[in-house]
């Protein structure tokens, strides 16, 4: 029989190991400032098998934060590939999911997101929203007319929207729930989608 399987259970274990770690420790300090060192204490790990999964903390932090980015954003699976479509007057499950993934690890997200937070962070988030609403623009029916908004622009435009409402919901301590954050943000975000023109 082979040990195939165990061997790849012990290295998704140890892996996972060294995520939770770089999560744990990124709730109190700058993804910047964790070394290799913080990140081995803190799972447990010696340094030899570290350097066996990863060629350094970099490697280690930008997958982890592509980890990140997945859970915040896996609910919009459907709209991007075609199977469910956005509304203008119905605020999507994507929607919520993302309100209530960052209310589940709200002091990570204070952290990364909040005043001060991680430049690193903050590029990928933004990238990897501008890459889904421009692939959700590519669904949405009605050619554009003389006044039309280009893609990018709207898309920047709702990146940095996103990350406005996210950052006031935790300044302000998570005061509104996850429903009523969305349905603010769906209101405020809904004419990036939905109209894009000027005038």
């Amino acid at each position: 029989m082979s040990s195939q399987p165990t061997l790849d259970r012990r290295i998704e274990r140890t892996r996972r190991s060294l995520r939770d770690a770089v999560l744990k420790l990124a709730e109190t300090e700058d993804l910047d400032d964790i070394s290799v060192h913080d990140i081995t204490r803190k799972a447990g790990i010696n340094r030899a098998t570290f350097y066996q999964h990863y060629r350094d903390k970099n490697e280690l932090i930008a997958q982890t934060v592509d980890f990140l980015l997945q859970q915040l954003f896996d609910g919009c699976a459907p709209v991007l590939a075609g199977s469910e479509h956005l509304e203008p007057d119905q605020v999507h499950d994507s929607v919520i999911q993302i309100f209530e993934e960052v209310a589940r690890r709200a002091r990570l997200y204070r952290r990364l997101i909040g005043h001060g937070g991680s430049a690193y962070f903050i590029d990928r988030f933004q990238e990897r929203n501008i890459e889904l609403s421009l692939k959700a623009f590519s669904y949405m029916d009605g050619p554009p007319g003389e006044d039309h908004v280009p893609d990018n622009a709207r898309a920047y435009f709702g990146a940095w929207a996103t990350l406005g409402i996210l950052s006031y919901w935790l300044d302000h301590d998570l005061a509104e729930s996850p429903e009523a954050m969305a349905t603010w943000y769906w209101g405020l975000i809904r004419p990036v989608f939905f109209e894009g023109v000027s005038g």
